[in-house]
Parts: structure tokens; sequence; C-alpha cells
């Protein structure tokens, strides 16, 4: 049986006959009504794809996305080691950062550094300026010496939306392998 398409209301319930088969609606408020729910959902269309256009060039957004996964990639990759600084025991719970041996504000080409960046307690991270003095040591028997010095040496880099999307794709692959071994 046929219905309003606005209200659902059946044809034998309809205020006004229908005069032809071809009739969706009950009145002209419904059709009115209609008519707006239709626009509407265009226009939330076409508003989602301007948002997935703007996001694809956005930068920031980018950047965001391809620490997130990073951090994500150091915290499962060193989930066994301890805090990097102070040696907090990796069964210990709580919030567990990815810490940056260099920040990332002083030295951004480090950013996505995988020597440059470990499992740190949030206290050492957060609280402690990443607790600098006791990652220092522990970093060099981690990665050795010769790693260490080569991250070191100065090594500009002006990251681009490309170099982002590259490194998030990149991370989330090896985010998943590495949730697939350790389950």
């Amino acid at each position: 049986m046929k219905k309003c398409s606005s209200c659902k209301l059946p044809v034998s319930k309809w205020p006004v006959k229908p005069f032809s088969s071809m009739t969706k609606t009950c009145s002209i408020l419904c059709a009115l009504d209609s008519v707006g729910a239709k626009k509407e959902k265009e226009f939330k269309k076409e508003t989602r794809q301007m948002k997935v256009k703007l996001l694809d060039s956005d930068s920031k957004f980018w950047k965001a996305k391809a620490q997130k996964v990073f951090n994500e990639f150091i915290r499962l990759r060193d989930k066994e080691f301890p805090c990097i600084s102070c040696g907090k025991g990796a069964g210990v719970t709580g919030k567990w950062n990815a810490g940056h041996y260099h920040s990332v504000g002083a030295r951004g080409d480090l950013r996505f550094n995988e020597d440059n960046c470990h499992k740190q307690c949030e206290y050492c991270n957060s609280y402690n300026s990443g607790n600098i003095l006791l990652y220092t040591p522990n970093l060099i028997l981690k990665i050795g010496q010769e790693r260490f010095d080569v991250m070191v040496i100065a090594q500009i880099k002006n990251w681009r939306i490309d170099d982002y999307k590259r490194i998030y794709e990149e991370y989330k692959l090896k985010v998943k392998v590495l949730k697939n071994e350790q389950n």
C-alpha cells in the first residue's frame, strides 16, 4: 500500500485524494517538507565532500594523523621495555607515552625518527621534561653510540603533506603487523 513519502500516512487517510498514481505526498505541506529534506540531504553530502577535500590538503591534519600512528607504533614496539628514562617496569599500569629524545619543537626533522623516540612513562615525559639526564645513557645503551651520533647530526627536513600521508600509511601498516604478532 502506498504511503506519503514525508509523513508516512497511508493513501486511505490522505486529506486530499491523489490526482495521479505518481503523487508521492498527501498534502502541499508534506510536499514542501519532502523537497526540503531532499535539499538538506544534498547539502550534507556536498558539505561532507568539501570537508574531505579540505582535509586532504590540510597539512596540520595529516601531521597529527601521522604523529598519532607513529606514537602508537613506538608504544607497541617498546611494549616489553621499561621507561627509557627512569626504568619503571613495563608491567606497571599507567599511561605510557612515546617520548622524543630531541623534542619535536626543537628538532622537527627527527619527529618520525625511530631512534629518537622511545616508550616513556607519563611522569618522565610530561612532568619531568623527558628526564633527559637519565634518557641519554639509557638511549645510548639501547641503540648504541654510533646510531646515537648519526641521529644527533643535523638533518634539515621540511615535511610536506605527501610525507605525512606516506608516514601515516607506513606506520599504520607497521602497527597492524605488530598487533598481529603480539596477539
